[in-house]
């Protein structure tokens, strides 16, 4: 069983970490593939 809590205070990212796909496409690219994060959505989603 999971418990459901009441959230903390949530506080938005610096600005250089928003949209850091769009202002770093290549680090994104290179992290996205490298992780596995695009085999496992091709996985998943085909």
């Amino acid at each position: 069983m999971t418990e459901i809590t009441r959230a903390a205070e949530f506080y938005a990212a610096e600005d250089y970490h928003q949209d850091y796909y769009q202002k770093n496409p290549v680090r994104y690219k290179f992290y996205k593939t490298g992780c596995g994060r695009a085999a496992r959505l091709k996985q998943l989603w085909g």
